[in-house]
């Protein structure tokens, strides 16, 4: 006869399996529905391998785009932001360097500028940086800035954007010189052409300058060509120097066959150059310095032409700009 513990396991054993019985019931989905759980390490393989974007998709209900948007707003949003490669000018490899240079600054299709990073060292940009202080409002020239050269000599010109010739007998100006002679090489690396370059500048920016009118620097009659008759470049000394570009907007896209290329304010970008860095752009890319927003720093950079070696700069041509229309 069993025992009375025996008749309670019993008991205890068939109230357990009724309850799990419950409990499934509960648990089970109702037809129809989709259970939204959770994959867990019983789901099969094949189920577990799934994309995690397709097992976390929306409802179609929930993703379909309603008859009234525009599927072309993405592309009038970003229209003519084809952006300024930045290429490590040290540890790129030649062949990609070489490819990143002959695609930004050949026509038709190029940006028109690119941005080289580790030109400079620490040491060197100390150098230039010490250099450049030595230059103000008292030893410097007025450029054009928020006017035409036409209108630099009028009264009421805008003088607050100036520069001068780094002087040949500082140490500075071999090593700004040394930079440029390694840019006519890699020039000639990537275009089999010779190019020189001009005398390197300082640009200095006094405090509250407006920015620059829209302009490109090369402004003869015939066309710049690839490769490019001009370059410029603007050498970073510190953390502050940025230009304006409208990469893929050149000065001989002449609007209305009269002669004046027209850039939306809408569509420029600014490069934000870090020390020791440069900017290599083409004589006919339109771009403008930088206002200078402080009320008592000076802003200060490096300028400078290079040229293809069988055509050498004259000065009508270094008293020349291109101005742009900005327009909205």
């Amino acid at each position: 006869m069993p025992s009375s513990r025996g008749k309670r396991s019993k008991a205890l054993r068939s109230q357990r399996r009724r309850d799990e019985a419950t409990a499934r019931a509960v648990a089970a989905p109702v037809p129809g529905e989709v259970d939204a759980a959770p994959v867990t390490a019983a789901t099969p393989p094949s189920a577990a391998a799934a994309p995690p974007l397709v097992a976390a998709a929306a409802p179609l209900e929930a993703s379909s785009a309603s008859p009234d948007v525009d599927d072309t707003e993405v592309e009038i949003l970003f229209e003519g932001h084809v952006g300024v490669p930045v290429v490590d000018f040290l540890e790129t490899s030649p062949a990609v360097l070489r490819s990143a240079v002959e695609t930004a600054l050949s026509r038709p299709g190029g940006q028109g500028f690119i941005t080289l990073s580790n030109v400079l060292g620490v040491p060197d940009a100390v150098m230039l940086r010490k250099a450049a202080i030595r230059l103000g409002e008292h030893n410097t020239v007025p450029i054009f800035n928020t006017q035409p050269v036409a209108h630099m000599r009028r009264p009421g010109a805008d003088k607050t954007r100036r520069q001068a010739v780094m002087r040949p007998s500082w140490a500075a100006t071999r090593v700004a010189s040394a930079r440029l002679d390694r840019l006519c090489d890699l020039l000639f690396f990537v275009f089999g052409c010779r190019y020189v370059a001009s005398e390197p500048k300082i640009l200095v920016s006094m405090p509250g300058a407006g920015p620059q009118i829209p302009h490109g620097d090369d402004a003869e009659t015939t066309p710049v060509g690839t490769p490019p008759r001009t370059l410029g470049v603007v050498l970073a000394l510190d953390d502050t120097a940025s230009l304006d570009t409208w990469p893929g907007r050149f000065c001989d896209d002449w609007s209305g066959g009269e002669g004046v290329s027209v850039v939306r304010t809408s569509e420029v970008e600014r490069v934000h150059l870090l020390e020791g860095w440069l900017i290599l752009f083409r004589g006919d890319a339109i771009h403008r310095g930088v206002e200078n927003l402080s009320a008592g720093d000076l802003l200060r950079r490096v300028h400078a032409y290079l040229r293809l070696a069988n055509e050498p700069m004259s000065a009508k041509w270094l008293d020349s700009t291109y101005p742009a229309e900005e327009v909205p």
